[in-house]
């Protein structure tokens, strides 16, 4: 039977197999081309579905789309459709509800879809609709004078403050009217719409409600000149120029300070007048404001323009740069010196210098080890670094060595033979790829086969370079390798490249790299790839073609192109049909199918349509929205009228106060219709929309009620705060009370100070106050006012004088005198730098360097000294140089040169030996030898082929005789000079030394077939023999086809054979690959993932060649391997619930229920969403009911319903149904609504009561204000004396407003709450009232002007100073003028400034110029003649007041600047020696030869002799660069100083002519001298002279002679070689010892001076160990303090002093006094530990001076010496001060130091303190307790000084506390002192003073400022018990442990609690609870005031006598 098709649908759905093996032939009864269903066609094995929806043959609706299915296809309708998709029509979303419009939105069906849009009163979408903020938006119809507020849809108005009014309808209210504005008493009110505006009347300002005075001065509305001050009067003002102009405050012009001499301009600085003032700019190099100037150190502050490889020093005023070492230029251009191009460097004369940036490195060259600098010979020999033959021996040379063969064995050292076999030894020297043939007395070498050459060197044979290689012409290739080569087949071919190479088929083995899309095709080597078609690119990368891009497609002008894999797609636009290549465009408009709104009008376009509303009605067509006219102002209604928007129209009505139609509305007046409730004593107003009440004049109230004012009781009146005020009827009167004077309104203070009725000081001022007055002293006085003392700022250390200036009091001021060294004014003082203005007396060889106060001399490089003395430093002697150690060294002054020794060239410090080689002055024979240099000499060494001759010769080597050479021993040797040639024998190639038999297989010559090989099967024979693969004669060789013959071994079925030249190939089948062997095993290509099965819709299944893909469940076949899903919701074969949507997924399908139901699709229900609370009605205005799939929401009670499911509010306030008071506010709330009682009502809403906030206290008023209630609200009125609206009172300021009575020239008003004073200005005093009168400050003083040269004038409220006749400056500071400093500007720039009297002077032009000082020009030396250029020899050129001479060519300056001839020098002859036996100990003669007449005018002979210094050589030594004239010595001091030269003979050009004998030591005096020249300006002479001094003996000598020759008026020096060195001899007299017995003298007496070193040391020694016990392990030197003396410090504790004097050190150079200056006295003063101090005197700028100078002792330490030099910096660094012991200078002579000081003739505190108790004990009288507290109050101030200087003294005592002139105390001995903060000492080596120290001192060695505060307690101690010993029953070992335990001494009787509270505060343990020494100075100060009534320390001895004295414990 037939199947019916359906059955067989399911069955192929289910087991998709192809036709014939599901369903047989007979079962069908008909074939399988009648068997496929409808919607498949048959393909030939299956049946495929056929695509009705992309083949358009559907009949879906045209609003459904189409999908295909297998065998089928499903419609479905569009979104917005319903139906079967065959049949859809437009869903109504709007009826069913299944719109998602807002709640607050219309829904509007439009075919397919809808549109939704906001109601009235909301915006948005539709979709979301939020509510519409008409107040916001400016959509509402409030007045424009009326607040809006936004309710939900809606909004309401109501009426700005001013206005009145609905909201709708607003009218202005007048408040000036009404009375209700809040102007200022002194302002106009004017009414404007809504509001009112006050102005100040004129002559005021503000914004009128507070009006105040204006104030031109500074309003800038004055007419003062813009330099000139303004002050505000009332109702005017007045004018005064500013400091710096003069003139009538109206006009004012400037002063010229500069011109004026006014400016207090620094020195170096440039006064510049400005606008009102001057500028001080500092000059060029120095900064500071102007005023001060200091110099700039341009170095430190990096401004300087220094190169960065430059040293910068600074200058005053300036600076200068210098290059870095290593550096040439001028400092600011810096370049790198190659020192080893200019021969400056150091380096080895066997180095090589190699220059680096800034320096140099130095590198020892081959042969030589070292660093650079010192460079030796490497011994190759003893180090095994040469090459010399183990038979040969080394002979170590200079830089290199030699190698000489043994006796017995030959050669060149390196190589040597001898009868050996050296083949056997293995001596030979054969290459390792050779072969050792042994020959009689040698042997030969011959390269193994693969290598050519002599044996001794193989070299590879290159077979395939040569064409001796047996590989493939063809397809092959050669490569060579050691000693042979190989073939290999070209890339492309396969085989061994000798007998075969075939072609690889890479399209069939797949070894080719074309691309998936493209085809390979084969060729010989190699294959080709082409892209498929739809694909472009070279085969291997091939892109698919992208038809859209490039417009190749077919695609409709209003179609899409979709790019597919080798092709594209094309699909319509919307808005257009087709099938893509044809498309039509859609009308939707008749299609129904556009979203316009239902009150809009669509027209079709091509592929669109357009949207327009109708009229009435405004939107983009989808969305229409009527329009409000209300809102819009496209309404008729009256402006006091409300309009009310209709759907499509509008109505109007009159606003409340209005009557008429609501387009017409006309004003009620309730002042004429007599319905207001004005007062009878009041003014009713009508105003639009209502009315205002106004009391009468002198009436008050709330308007409605009025009463009198009175305005003193109500504080109203103006009259003044010292006046009576008494009230009428509507006014008031007023009268100042007693004391006062004015109208009352006005009452003015009685002045005592103008009147002169006050008691104030002549040194006070008076200041008036209300009522009385004040008196002050003036500045620079102290006291209550009425009595003032003058201020001695000096002795209180309140100057600002310069911490190096002298404070001198004055009567009210003080002056200011800087010390010497300083310049400036006292304030200022700058230190002078001696160094710049030349006042220094350092030497020409030292440099000066500036100190503060003095300066310094440090000698020159070069030179030793103290600065002031230097002496020349002989480098030479002393070994501080480095010259080359084949360099003589010659001392120079202040330097030394350097000679290279003979044999050696170079610059001193670097000689290079000479290279005979390189300089061709060797005689080696090029042509057979090559010269070597050698240190000092060369070699010549033999070339190979020669061996060494006579002398340095080379002679020819026979190799041949030898062995044949090293020649073949089938080659011919034939010897050449100097080496030897070799031929192969005949039937032999090669060089000689290698022969081949030639090969009869030579590819040039032999004709085997390119596939065949060539042998040699006999001696020069050969045949040919075919490859493997190929078949033939050799000469002709063809192809084998194993293919076809079978011979090929291609065994396995799933290969196939494929013939290769000359091979075969087995290739695998598709689907297999290659396995062992030729085996083809199958490939898995669902393992390798090479199949094309998709992984989602089937699996791979593996078959034999191949693979199927089998689909998975939900899957059916298609094409292919292709499965397509089963779409069960199309087939209806899902199990989805009637109210659930089915879905199809691949492979399956899912059910969603629909909105409203709940379920997993296949079972829904419907959802409660009112239970469920997903509903979205508002609980708050509606109630949710449940219905079947959705819900609907009822509106609430004061709710209605709104659009969609909203609920609006009832808005009952503005339909007016509330039931609110007239007195309230109704507010609509959400459902209901409220009432709200107006401001100034309380209540419910719906009653309503006025508040009085006067009584209630609710009110706003200011303090100063009284408030009156009214209805609904209050007024405030300020209180009498403010100004206000009552809620703010401000105080009437009489100042400002300029209603005070103050004189404001001598004045200032200052303003008091209520009234106000008149303060008086500086320089005024109170006089009658208000009064000022003027202070002449002249007479009654203080004034600023200069105390003796200064005029003082009293000017009104002030005074000026001028400077007296010959002073300068402000007045204040007077300077004597210098009519020349600065320059005077009439005086020429080069002219100079010459005092004539101390008032005159005149201008001199410089030298250089002429003229008449005013006017100079330079003089022009060349033309005039008066320059002294020698016009032979140069040239002169006029300068700016000078000339030069410039040298002309072939000359070039002399040593005196003079131009001479340039010329070479010329050596002379040696001297020879005479005696050679050297008989004479103290002479020797020598032959002289006189010089070569050609040299010129010979002006003298010179013998020079030299003592020679053991290791110096003459060939290191140069006479003319080593020895110049200057470096000559006497006679004398050449004894004293070995191995300086001196001239011992000279004798005149014409006195030696001939050959003479002279001898050398004879005792004789010469001299030559005579005239050179004779020119206008200078006479040249020359003078030499000899001393012929006896010689040492037994003493080295050396001489040279020296010519001098006159040249071109200058004498000019040849010299001589030196001569041998000769020794004089030992003198042997019966008179003198023996040689040995001097020796023995020598020694004994060196001996002896040793010994007595040692007893010297060893006492030394003793003396040291009593002072110390410490030794120290190593040997140091320790220089104290820059002083030069440096002290030896042995391990033993020795001390060797080696002393230098060079003075002071740089910080004390400006103390320096010489020695010769100071006066000693044998009176000694004192001694304190370090030192002794003795009376004397210091003569010091021409005055001689009373000091104490303090010496060190005799027996001082290093550490003692060290103290006392810190000591002696301590005061340095301290500077003056009158409690201080002052400095006069120090000196540092023979090792001994001397400090010299101020000399104090009372003595120290102590002994004066005990010598007044034993005075006052023995009835003299007693010390007052002023002098006491004077004595502790001076030394406080002192130390204040010193703690300010960071020194702690550490040895505060009594003892140290010195009394001077008026018992001035001053704090001296600064022993112990360090200028340090905290001082902590490591060791106890000094005796310190223990009964002072305090606690931290005594227990951990502690030392601050604050432990010199607990000494100051003990000294304080002192001086109440005049002397006592502070813990007198302590001993000292046990005082620290007491004084840890609390102990502290007793008060003293006879001082009061006070001075002992002071005490204890000094003694606490805590330092930071001691108090400071600036609060000791206060304190004691208070103390020294109240002591005049009350001492505080007695100096009766019944008060101290209980305090003993015990000497013994004084000083511990």
């Amino acid at each position: 039977m037939i199947l019916p098709k359906v059955m067989v649908l399911l069955i192929l759905v289910s087991h998709p197999l192809t036709c014939e093996a599901q369903i047989p032939c007979y079962f069908l009864r008909a074939g399988c081309d009648d068997l496929c269903l409808d919607g498949l066609v048959w393909t030939g094995g299956d049946c495929e579905d056929v695509d009705e929806c992309s083949a358009r043959t559907d009949n879906c609706h045209a609003r459904a789309r189409c999908s295909n299915t297998f065998g089928s296809y499903t419609c479905t309708c569009n979104a917005g459709y319903s139906g079967d998709g065959r049949t859809c029509i437009d869903t109504n979303e709007c009826t069913t509800g299944s719109h998602s419009c807002h709640t607050h939105a219309g829904c509007t069906n439009t075919v397919g879809s809808y549109t939704c849009s906001c109601n009235t009163g909301y915006s948005g979408n539709g979709w979301t609709c939020i509510d519409i903020n008409e107040c916001a938006s400016g959509s509402h119809s409030c007045h424009t004078q009326a607040g809006c507020t936004n309710t939900a849809g809606s909004y309401t108005c109501a009426c700005n403050d001013g206005y009145s009014g609905d909201g709708r309808t607003c009218t202005d209210i007048n408040e000036c009217a009404a009375n209700t504005e809040n102007c200022h008493t002194q302002a106009q009110c004017t009414n404007t719409v809504g509001s009112y505006t006050c102005a100040c009347n004129a002559g005021y300002s503000g914004d009128g409600r507070t009006c105040i005075d204006n104030n031109e001065c500074t309003s800038g509305s004055h007419s003062c000149h813009t330099h000139a001050g303004c002050t505000n009067t009332a109702g005017s003002y007045t004018c005064a120029c500013n400091d710096g102009y003069s003139g009538n405050g109206r006009t004012c012009t400037d002063i010229n300070e500069c011109a004026a001499n006014t400016d207090n301009c620094h020195a170096q600085a440039q006064c510049t007048n400005t606008d009102g003032s001057y500028t001080c700019a500092c000059n060029a190099g120095f900064s500071g404001d102007g005023r001060t100037c200091y110099d700039i150190n341009e170095c430190t502050s990096g401004s300087h323009s220094c190169h960065t490889n430059a040293g910068c020093t600074n200058t005053y005023g300036s600076y200068t740069c210098a290059c870095n070492t290593g550096y040439s230029g001028d400092g600011r251009a810096c370049t790198d010196i190659n020192e080893c191009t200019a021969g400056s460097h150091s380096c080895h004369t066997h180095a090589g210098c190699t220059n680096t940036v800034g320096s140099y490195t130095c590198a020892c060259n081959t042969g030589f080890s070292g660093d650079g600098r010192t460079c030796t010979d490497i011994n190759e020999c003893t180090s095994g670094l040469h090459s010399c033959h183990t038979h040969a021996t080394c002979a170590n040379t200079y830089g290199s060595y030699t190698c000489t063969c043994n006796t017995g064995f030959s050669g060149n050292g390196r190589s040597c033979f001898d009868g050996v076999n050296e083949c056997l030894s293995d001596s030979h020297s054969c290459h390792s790829h050779a072969q050792c043939i042994n020959t009689v007395g040698s042997y030969t070498c011959a390269c193994n086969a693969g290598y050519s050459g002599d044996g001794r060197s193989c070299i590879d044979i290159d077979e395939c370079q040569e064409g001796l290689d047996n590989c493939l012409t063809t397809h092959a290739l050669c490569t060579n390798t050691d000693g042979s080569y190989t073939c290999s087949c070209d890339t492309g071919f396969s085989g061994d490249g000798r007998t075969y190479c075939n072609d690889i088929n890479e399209c069939t083995v797949g070894s080719h790299s074309c691309h998936i899309h493209a085809g390979c095709t084969n060729t010989v080597g190699s294959y080709t790839c082409a892209c498929n078609t739809g694909f472009s690119g070279d085969g291997r990368t091939c892109l698919d073609i992208n038809e859209c891009t490039t417009g190749s497609h077919s695609c409709h002008t209003h179609a899409g192109c979709t790019n597919t894999i080798g092709s594209y797609t094309c699909s319509c636009n919307v808005g257009f049909r087709g099938d893509g290549t044809t498309c039509t465009d859609i009308n939707e408009c008749a299609e129904e199918t556009d979203n316009c709104h239902t009150q809009a009008q669509c027209t079709n376009t091509d592929g669109s349509y357009t949207c327009a509303c109708s009229i009435g009605f405004s939107g983009d067509g989808r969305t229409c929205i009527d329009i409000n006219e209300c809102t819009a102002g496209s309404h008729s209604c009256h402006a006091h009228a409300r309009c009310t928007n209709t759907y499509g129209s509008y109505t109007c009505a009159c606003n409340s106060g209005y009557s008429g139609d609501g387009r017409t509305c006309t004003d009620i007046n309730e002042c004429a219709e007599d319905t207001d409730n004005c007062d009878a004593q009041a003014q009713c107003t009508n105003t639009v929309g209502s009315y205002t009440c106004a009391c009468n004049a002198g009436y008050s109230g709330d308007r409605r009620t009025c009463i009198d004012i009175n305005e003193c009781a109500e504080d109203t009146d103006n009259c003044h705060a010292q006046a009576q005020c008494t009230n009428t009827d509507g006014s008031y009167t007023c009268a100042c009370i007693i004391g006062f004077s004015g109208d009352g309104r006005t009452c003015i203070d009685i002045n005592e100070c103008t009147a002169g009725s006050h008691s104030c000081h002549t040194h006070a001022g008076c200041t008036n106050t209300y009522g009385s007055y004040t008196c002050a002293c003036n500045a620079g006085y102290r006291g209550d006012g009425r009595i003032c003392t003058d201020i001695n700022e000096c002795a209180e250390d309140t100057d600002n004088c310069h911490a190096q200036a002298q404070c001198t009091n004055t009567d009210g001021s003080y002056t200011c005198a800087c010390n010497a060294g300083y310049s400036g004014d006292g304030r200022t003082c700058i230190d002078i730098n001696e160094c710049t203005v030349g006042s220094h007396s350092c030497h020409t060889h030292a440099g000066c360097t500036n100190t503060m106060g003095s300066y310094t001399c440090a000698c020159n490089t070069g030179y030793s000294g103290d600065g002031r003395t230097c002496y020349d430093i002989n480098e030479c002697f002393l070994g501080t140089v480095d010259c080359d150690v084949n360099a003589l060294c010659t001392n120079t002054h202040g330097s030394y040169d350097c000679g290279c020794i003979e044999g050696f060239r170079g610059n001193g410090r670097t000689c290079d030996d000479i290279n005979e080689c390189s300089e061709g002055s060797d005689d080696c024979d090029d042509s057979t030898s090559v010269c070597r240099n050698t240190f000092g000499s060369f070699t010549c060494d033999c070339k190979t082929g020669y061996t060494r001759g006579p002398g340095r010769t080379c002679i020819d080597v026979n190799e041949c005789a030898v062995d044949n050479g090293n020649c073949h021993a089938q080659a011919q040797c034939t010897n050449t000079v100097g080496s030897y040639t070799c031929t192969c024998n005949a039937g032999y190639s090669g060089d000689g030394r290698t022969c081949y038999e030639i090969n009869p297989c030579d590819p040039t010559t032999v004709d085997c077939h390119v596939h065949a090989y060539c042998t040699v099967p006999t001696l020069g024979s050969y045949m040919c023999i075919c490859n493997v693969g190929y078949t033939g004669d050799g000469r002709t060789c063809t192809d084998i086809d194993e293919c076809s013959l079978g011979t090929d071994d291609c065994v396995d079925s799933r290969s196939v054979c494929s013939n290769t030249e000359g091979s075969f190939t087995c290739t695998c089948k598709p689907g297999y690959t290659r396995g062992p062997g030729r085996t083809c095993i199958d490939i898995n290509e669902c393992v390798q993932r090479s199949d094309d099965c998709d992984d989602i819709t089937s699996v791979c299944h593996n078959t034999e060649g191949s693979f199927t893909c089998n689909c998975k469940t939900g899957f059916v076949r298609a094409t292919g391997n292709t499965c397509l899903d089963i779409n069960e919701c199309s087939l209806g074969i899902d199990v989805c619930h009637i109210r659930a949507e089915c879905s199809n997924t691949r492979g399956s399908y899912g059910c969603t229920c629909d909105a409203g139901y709940t379920g997993d699709g296949i079972n829904c229900e419907d959802i409660n969403e009112c239970d469920g609370g997903s509903h979205d009605c508002d609980e708050g205005t509606s109630v949710c009911a449940n219905t079947d799939g959705s819900y609907e929401c009822g509106c609430k009670d004061g709710y209605t319903s709104g659009t969609a499911r909203t609920c609006i509010d009832i808005n009952e306030c503005f339909l007016g149904t509330v039931d609110c008071h007239t007195n309230s506010e109704c507010n609509n709330t959400l459902g209901s609504y409220e009432c709200t009682c107006d401001a100034g009502y309380s209540g419910d809403g719906r009653n309503c009561r006025d508040i009085d906030e006067c009584i209630s206290g609710s009110h706003g008023c200011h303090d100063n204000a009284e408030c009156g209630n009214t209805q609904g609200s209050y007024d405030c009125v300020c209180d009498s004396g403010y100004r206000g609206d009552g809620r703010a009172c401000t105080d009437i300021n009489e100042c400002s407003e300029g209603i005070d009575d103050c004189d404001d020239s001598t004045s200032v008003c200052h303003n008091t709450d209520g009234t106000f004073t008149c303060d008086c200005m500086t320089g005024y005093t109170r006089g009658l009232g208000r009064t000022c009168i003027d202070i002449d400050e002249c007479i009654s003083g203080p004034h600023g002007c200069h105390p003796h040269h200064a005029e003082c004038t009293n000017t009104a409220g002030s005074y000026m100073c001028a400077c007296s006749d010959g002073y300068s400056g402000d007045g204040r500071t007077c300077l004597t003028i210098n009519p020349c400093e600065p320059a005077p500007s009439e005086c020429h720039v080069h002219a100079s400034c010459i005092l004539t009297s101390p008032e005159t002077y005149t201008c001199t032009c410089n030298v250089g110029y002429s003229g008449d000082g005013i006017t100079c020009t330079d003089i022009n030396e060349c033309s005039l003649g008066s320059d002294d250029c020698d016009g032979s020899t140069s040239v002169c050129s006029n300068t700016e007041g000078n000339f030069t001479c410039t040298c002309k060519a072939g000359y070039t300056r002399g040593i005196e600047g003079t131009c001479v001839a340039i010329f070479e020098p010329v050596r002379l002859s040696t001297p020879v020696v005479i005696n050679a036996a050297m008989e004479s100990p103290d002479s020797f003669q020598m032959s002289l030869t006189p010089a070569d007449g050609s040299l010129g005018n010979i002006s003298c002979y010179a013998i020079v002799v030299k003592e020679l210094l053991g290791g110096e050589e003459i060939s290191n030594m140069d006479s003319d660069r080593d020895y110049p004239p200057e470096t000559m010595v006497t006679h004398e001091e050449a004894q004293n100083t070995p191995g300086k030269p001196y001239i011992a003979l000279v004798k005149g050009g014409d006195e030696f002519d001939a050959p003479e004998t002279v001898e050398i030591g004879s005792g004789t005096v010469s001299r030559c001298r005579g005239d050179i020249s004779r020119r206008r300006k200078r006479k040249t002479t020359y003078d030499h002279t000899g001393d012929n001094g006896p010689l040492k003996a037994n003493t080295q000598y050396t001489a040279f002679q020296r010519v001098f020759v006159v040249m071109d008026n200058r004498e000019v020096y040849f010299s001589s070689p030196f001569m041998s060195p000769q020794k004089t001899a030992v003198p042997m007299t019966n008179d003198t010892p023996s040689t040995m017995s001097m020796i023995i003298i020598s020694a004994s007496g060196a001996f002896c001076l040793v010994l007595i070193i040692l007893v010297i040391i060893c006492a030394l020694v003793i003396r040291a160990k009593r002072r110390r016990d410490n030794t120290e392990s190593d040997t140091k030197d320790i220089e104290m303090n820059g002083f030069g003396q440096r002290t030896r410090v042995y391990a033993t504790g020795i001390q060797s002093p080696v002393y230098e004097d060079v003075g002071l050190p740089a910080w004390a150079a400006k103390w320096q006094i010489p020695r010769n200056d100071l006066i000693i006295d044998d009176r000694v003063l004192g001694g304190g530990f370090f030192g002794e101090v003795r009376s004397g005197k210091v003569k010091k700028g021409g005055k001689i001076t009373p000091s104490a100078i303090k010496i060190v002792k005799g027996r001082a330490s290093l550490m003692d010496n060290r103290d006392f030099i810190e000591e002696f910096r301590n005061m340095t660094n301290v500077g003056h001060h009158p409690n201080i012991v002052a400095l006069l200078g120090a000196c540092y002579h023979e090792d001994v130091m001397y400090i010299a000081m101020e000399f104090l003739p009372n003595g120290d505190l102590r002994s004066y303190l005990r010598t007044a108790r034993a005075q006052s004990e023995s009835g003299g009288g007693a010390l007052s307790s002023g002098q006491l507290n004077g004595f502790a109050l001076d030394v406080a101030k002192g130390m204040k000084h010193l703690a300010k200087a960071n020194v702690i003294h550490r040895d505060l005592a009594a003892t140290n506390i010195l009394l001077g002139n008026e018992l001035v105390a001053k704090v001296s001995d600064f022993g112990l002192s360090r200028e340090e903060n905290v001082y902590v000492e490591i060791s106890s080596e000094f005796r310190v003073p223990t009964r002072w120290l305090a606690i931290e001192s005594l227990t951990h060695q502690i030392y601050t400022t604050q432990s010199d505060v607990w000494s100051f307690g003990i000294l304080l101690w002192e001086i109440a018990t005049l002397g006592g010993t502070p813990y007198a029953s302590i001993k000292g070992m046990s005082l620290a442990e007491r004084l840890e335990a609390g102990y502290r001494m007793e008060k003293p009787s006879n001082c009061d609690d006070e001075i002992y509270a002071m005490m204890l505060q000094c003694w606490s343990e805590d330092p930071k609870q001691r108090p400071t020494f600036p609060s000791l100075v206060t304190t004691l100060g208070k103390i020294a005031q109240k002591d005049k009534g009350h001492p505080s320390i007695v100096g009766d001895p019944v008060y101290y006598s209980t305090f003993i004295i015990r000497p013994e414990f004084d000083d511990n």
